[in-house]
């Protein structure tokens, strides 16, 4: 989902981050028909995408430990015992 959402998310960014006289883009379609025209698909729309996923990763790594530790306590404290092992 990540892959399929990261060009609309460069042309937020560069639509949000714009400083210059009037508007960067028309709309979001024609920010990404202009990227894609100018700078190329992989180079403009996908640009800094292999950041993304090292940054998630860890990210994922985290929520789901702390998801089966407070799964874990929450559970035991109603006196079921859950292995979270599996």
């Amino acid at each position: 989902a990540q892959t399929f959402v990261y060009p609309l998310d460069v042309v937020r960014r560069r639509m949000q981050t714009w400083d210059g006289p009037g508007r960067l883009y028309a709309s979001p379609l024609d920010g990404l028909r202009t990227i894609a025209r100018d700078e190329g698909v992989a180079r403009g729309l996908y640009r800094g995408l292999s950041l993304n996923y090292l940054k998630t990763m860890p990210n994922v790594a985290i929520y789901m430990t702390l998801y089966d530790i407070f799964k874990k306590n929450l559970v035991a404290g109603r006196g079921t015992a859950v292995d979270v092992s599996t």
